[in-house]
């Protein structure tokens, strides 16, 4: 009987969150667990953060409040943030790829905006909106991009990447960020499990061949490249400033591809490799 068999453009998607070393020491902000980000610890007072995504968690928001940064925050599923500060801003908004004032969700760009940051190169982007990332990444031209200085960022349902239409978004979004800002630190959610994705399987056995790990929600760290000097990896991940978010359990160990730390000709390498196992074609014997 024949398997499965899915498209090796998954490994080139996945290969858009190869993580770099850069020569700015990292710093944690916000809780211990879920809500917690890490940053380079190059940010000022005077730049404001735009966050999207606050649930009942602003730790994040309220640690930088209290560093003086102004906070405008958007979330459509909340009333407003759980604590109080003198500068938050909240929108009860949605963010999207576009304005959709029947549904009440905005672009980015209006919502810089919104916020009063037009115009500005310094602003930190705060997002965890459980998917809804890939439509404001894709749809945002440079000149959005352009008004941010770091960008913490969850991204969710990894394991669609499969899935044609989805990953064509997923690879719109990413080469849109990879074109200004390098990714420099990458923590695995571990209230979402890795999966095998891809490859190919006997149908009555369930045996996979090939195929590739993802996370299904990845939190990630950019800084404008201009501003940092980026080497390939050598950081084994999770590192000590991170923490589980789902505290009962240990973190994934991000050792698989394209977080292993190596140097450019061993990533190709790999990269090569895994291609090559996604493109396995499995008939049962006899």
């Amino acid at each position: 009987m024949e398997g499965t068999l899915t498209s090796t453009d998954v490994c080139d998607a996945l290969a858009l969150l190869r993580p770099y070393d850069i020569d700015i020491p990292k710093i944690r902000y916000g809780s211990a667990g879920d809500g917690g980000y890490i940053f380079a610890n190059a940010t000022l007072p005077s730049q404001p953060l735009l966050s999207f995504g606050v649930a009942g968690n602003c730790d994040l928001e309220y640690e930088f409040a209290e560093r003086g940064h102004k906070v405008v925050m958007f979330d459509p599923s909340v009333e407003g943030p759980p604590k109080q500060h003198v500068n938050f801003t909240f929108h009860k908004i949605g963010l999207g790829g576009r304005d959709d004032p029947e549904t009440g969700y905005v672009s980015l760009a209006s919502a810089l905006d919104m916020a009063g940051f037009r115009g500005r190169n310094d602003v930190i982007l705060k997002m965890d909106i459980e998917g809804a990332e890939f439509d404001a990444f894709s749809s945002a031209d440079q000149q959005v991009l352009l008004h941010f200085d770091q960008i913490a960022l969850e991204v969710h349902w990894l394991s669609k990447l499969i899935d044609s239409d989805f990953r064509r978004q997923f690879v719109d979004s990413f080469n849109n960020i990879n074109a200004m800002f390098t990714l420099f630190h990458v923590h695995a959610n571990n209230c979402a499990p890795l999966l095998v994705i891809g490859g190919a399987k006997f149908v009555d056995q369930h045996h996979v061949v090939g195929g590739a790990v993802v996370a299904q929600a990845l939190e990630l760290s950019y800084i404008r490249s201009s501003k940092v000097a980026a080497h390939p990896s050598r950081t084994v991940y999770p590192t000590v400033l991170d923490k589980p978010n789902y505290p009962f359990s240990p973190d994934h160990l991000l050792a698989f591809f394209p977080f292993l730390p190596c140097d450019d000709d061993t990533f190709e390498k790999i990269k090569l490799v895994a291609k090559i196992n996604d493109l396995q074609y499995v008939r049962r014997p006899g």
